[in-house]
């Protein structure tokens, strides 16, 4: 911010105050807060104020300035740090009957809960409240403090309702300018984000790019595969070192919350995951924790790609998976579960039974979601028509989760429905794009998610076999796109590699 004009804001009946934000922490960087007697005033007064800006280093960056780098960071040698490195790769290679590349891409993702974000400061002597629903109290209460400019032992959080959350509450960036203008004008104050603020200033799903190759044998069988993944690091930006995980390779920390997924439960001898960092997405589109986090764009790479293989060898998809899952050395248990899972889905679906009408298929995914080491084994069939414009329609989703044990049976099912309209509405209707360094889509008339019309029918079959419990909220996004993207290759022969999947696409993959 370079200056404000708050002349015309000060006609607004009700204004109090223009409070331009200095936040330490980097939280909110270049905000006037309009400050009134009530929120509709505090808007007007907000509209009403003139203000010039230095749009900075990533005023003309856009979607495809970003995706580029990706591409450019992606074929340097050196990029990046081993996530996953078994065996050796290149070799494999060298060995291979049939070598298949691709390369898998996701759009940037804005959390919009329908509560847009809200907090409240109240500065009572020397202790500081607040009001605000949140999903990581220690965090927040630090980044309030940092904004006072206060040890955090004098920061009081008093725990709201989420009115929705998926990720987008772990960040705090709405107390900042409730407690500078609390102090600025010495009374409590409440801040609301407009949706346009929400939405345009959300710490947004990462645009992703990721190249996969993977060599066959004579027989089919999956020899090698390279996995490179490309994003923002929304873990790193919080500056928690504990939160990184050290590289295979030694070359440094990563953040595993953008690769993990990648590390499946398929036996494959030659294996390497790649984290890179995309600098340049890191600081023009500051990315946080979307619910499924990684394993929503590396599934869709992952699943998609096992697909791709199982066609290339001839083999039914669902066979192909089950032979992959044959628990061998560090695979034993998990391989076995989300087999077990996928055959409870694929059976619950009538997966190869039925006679299907002409543009009408069914496609599987199956995942280790959340993260390895607390996986929900979860899969899915996808039942998709497509139409000859490309037009897909989804007439059902069947998927089935290995929970270990099943607490609150209702909830389960309840959060595994969530999850997968979730993954739905992901894959084939949310994108966020970026133009002359900030989010284009302001509200729901441009940025669309799954409308309650297109819900098609969800069926779920609960895994409960006693052994340790795991979580529901997030697995059933992550196996959702895939399972779609598969089902519509099987019903067109249009294979399509990136999110959301629309009708052009698809039209022009069926031409190609």
């Amino acid at each position: 911010m370079k200056s404000v004009d708050d002349t015309a804001a000060k006609k607004v009946p009700g204004f109090i105050k223009a409070v331009t934000l200095d936040d330490k922490t980097g939280s909110t960087t270049g905000w006037v807060v309009a400050v009134a007697n009530t929120y509709a005033n505090a808007c007007k007064a907000a509209d009403a104020l003139k203000i010039t800006y230095d749009n900075g280093p990533n005023a003309k960056l856009s979607s495809q300035s970003l995706l580029d780098e990706a591409k450019r960071l992606q074929a340097l040698d050196d990029s990046g740090q081993f996530f996953v490195k078994d065996g050796d790769t290149a070799a494999a290679f060298g060995t291979a009957a049939k070598v298949l590349e691709a390369e898998y891409t996701t759009s940037i993702n804005i959390h919009a809960p329908l509560e847009p974000m809200n907090a409240t400061a109240e500065f009572k002597g020397d202790i500081l409240h607040i009001y605000s629903g949140n999903q990581f109290a220690t965090r927040s209460g630090a980044i309030a403090a940092g904004a006072a400019g206060i040890d955090p032992k004098f920061v009081v959080m008093h725990q709201m309702w989420l009115g929705g959350g998926f990720g987008r509450r772990l960040d705090a960036d709405m107390m900042v300018p409730a407690v500078q203008a609390a102090k600025a004008v010495g009374k409590p104050v409440k801040v609301i984000y407009s949706r346009e603020n929400d939405m345009t200033m959300d710490y947004s799903r990462p645009l992703t790019f990721q190249k996969v190759k993977a060599g066959l044998d004579a027989d089919g069988k999956l020899i090698a595969l390279n996995h490179d993944v490309v994003s923002a690091w929304p873990t790193a930006r919080w500056g928690i070192p504990d939160f990184l995980t050290p590289s295979v390779d030694k070359k440094g920390p990563l953040d595993s919350f953008t690769v993990n997924g990648a590390d499946f439960f398929y036996s494959v001898p030659n294996h390497y995951v790649r984290a890179i960092k995309n600098e340049l997405a890191h600081n023009a589109t500051p990315s946080g924790p979307l619910r499924s986090v990684a394993p929503g764009w590396t599934f869709w790479a992952v699943e998609s790609m096992i697909d791709e293989l199982a066609h290339a060898a001839g083999q039914d998809p669902a066979q192909y998976r089950i032979t992959l899952l044959d628990g061998k050395g560090k695979n034993d248990g998990g391989a076995q579960r989300l087999r077990n899972t996928l055959l409870a889905a694929i059976g619950l679906a009538g997966y190869g039974t039925k006679q299907l009408p002409k543009g009408e298929a069914m496609g599987v995914a199956c995942v280790s979601s959340q993260e390895r080491q607390t996986a929900s084994w979860t899969a899915c069939v996808a039942h998709v028509a497509v139409a000859p414009s490309g037009e897909v329609k989804v007439k059902k989703l069947t998927v089935a989760t290995d929970v270990g044990t099943e607490v609150h049976p209702d909830n389960v099912r309840a959060q595994v429905e969530g999850a997968a309209l979730w993954g739905l509405s992901l894959a084939m209707y949310e994108k966020a794009t970026l133009k002359d360094g900030g989010i284009e889509q302001s509200n729901f008339d441009t940025y669309t998610p799954l409308r309650m019309s297109q819900v098609p029918e969800v069926a779920v079959a609960v895994i409960a076999n006693g052994d340790r419990v795991t979580g529901v909220g997030e697995p059933a996004v992550t196996v959702v796109a895939p399972a779609i993207g598969n089902a519509i290759f099987n019903a067109s022969g249009a294979r399509v590699r990136a999110l959301p999947i629309t009708a052009e696409a698809v039209k022009g993959a069926m031409k190609a």
